[in-house]
């Protein structure tokens, strides 16, 4: 069976792949395969024996276990699903992703974790954002709307000499920051911080685009600046494409004064 054939053979049966995967993770009995993929006894018996066949998986006593060659495939086969399954995810973004004027194909964000809001948790991509900020040592960011809880975090962590910020916003985000008290208090505190740079874009930031030390994440709002999904990925390509962006914006960009958050 040559390459093509071997690979076919595997993609024709979601039940091969499935084994496959299980048994990259460590031996296992055909007992505990079963439980745990819930394939039927006879369907289990038969792909176990096809994948010995084919020289995919070895017999020792009574557990089963990869050869290199079924190693490989599971890894391969592995990367391949997740990426399909996140660009899956980005085509249903792809239109309020900022990448008009970039050159990275959508395929480098095959590795990147998507989240979107559900019905059971609608507040998912911002969670994942709050956790990143309230991580991350050097933040840098665009953008054209704020939310209240990650602007905090970022008050505190900067407050506490742990984080390094610098941010390009829109006039229409001061205005939101200035109309409310707690938000205007919070950005006064970090304007007057050494370890902050806020800037004022004179005109629309395309994008909410975070660099997060190493890894970039996308916000992702629609027109009407509802927020559809959160992007991450720890690309390098697209790492260095996002602190470019940021920097150009930073240069044209005004810093927002002590006192420039009257209302």
């Amino acid at each position: 069976m040559n390459g093509f054939d071997l690979v076919s053979y595997l993609a024709r049966s979601e039940n091969r792949v499935t084994v496959l995967l299980e048994l990259a993770t460590g031996s296992r009995s055909r007992a505990a395969l079963q439980d745990e993929t819930g394939i039927p006894r006879a369907t289990l018996s038969r792909i176990l024996a096809q994948l010995r066949d084919r020289e995919l998986v070895v017999r020792e006593g009574h557990d089963y276990r990869l050869t290199p060659l079924g190693t490989y495939l599971a890894h391969e086969l592995g990367s391949l699903l997740d990426a399909t399954a996140a660009l899956q995810s980005l085509q249903r973004l792809r239109e309020w992703l900022p990448f008009e004027e970039a050159d990275i194909p959508l395929a480098r964000l095959g590795d990147a974790e998507v989240l979107e809001p559900s019905e059971t948790d609608p507040l998912a991509p911002i969670r994942r954002a709050e956790s990143l900020l309230a991580t991350g040592a050097t933040v840098r960011l665009t953008g054209n709307s704020v939310v209240p809880s990650c602007l905090a975090i970022v008050c505190d962590r900067v407050t506490a000499g742990e984080q390094v910020f610098e941010c390009v916003v829109s006039p229409g985000a001061v205005e939101v920051i200035a109309a409310d008290p707690t938000m205007r208090e919070q950005c006064e505190t970090l304007v007057a911080a050494p370890d902050a740079t806020l800037l004022v874009y004179d005109g629309r930031v395309p994008s909410a685009l975070f660099v997060v030390d190493d890894v970039t994440f996308f916000a992702v709002t629609d027109d009407t600046g509802a927020i559809q999904g959160h992007v991450q990925t720890a690309d390098p390509a697209v790492h260095e494409w996002a602190t470019a962006r940021i920097a150009r914006y930073a240069e044209a960009a005004e810093p927002l004064e002590p006192g420039g958050l009257t209302v």
